[in-house]
């Protein structure tokens, strides 16, 4: 589709960071600096929310060629949804927390999540 999957994750993670809030969201609010009950507990949710172990599943891998260099396309792409999981601060499961799959087509990666 022309998208970059690491971005889309970095996104993502943006609307974790910014969820229950107006949309301008700062690390310092996230820390618990406020005022409120209400707010409060919004960044108490949003710290836990963003604390949990998250499995990262790259959907439609059959898109990219099998060959060797396709392979080494593969890698990269799974290496940079870890480094964007990481820039947002989306926590990953210690043990394969990013899986590369073909749901529709080929069905490959989706016995390791079954």
């Amino acid at each position: 589709e022309g998208r970059d999957p690491a971005e889309d994750l970095r996104v993502l993670g943006r609307e974790l960071r910014e969820y229950g809030s107006s949309g301008i969201f700062g690390d310092d609010e996230i820390d618990g600096h406020g005022d409120g009950e209400r707010e409060e507990e919004t960044r108490r949710r949003r710290r836990e929310m963003l604390g949990r172990p998250s499995l990262i599943l790259a959907n439609k891998m059959d898109l990219i060629p099998e060959d060797d260099a396709g392979m080494g396309r593969r890698e990269e792409l799974l290496f940079r949804l870890g480094l964007a999981a990481e820039e947002v601060g989306i926590a990953v499961c210690e043990t394969d927390g990013i899986l590369g799959m073909s749901a529709g087509v080929t069905g490959e990666g989706l016995r390791a999540i079954s």
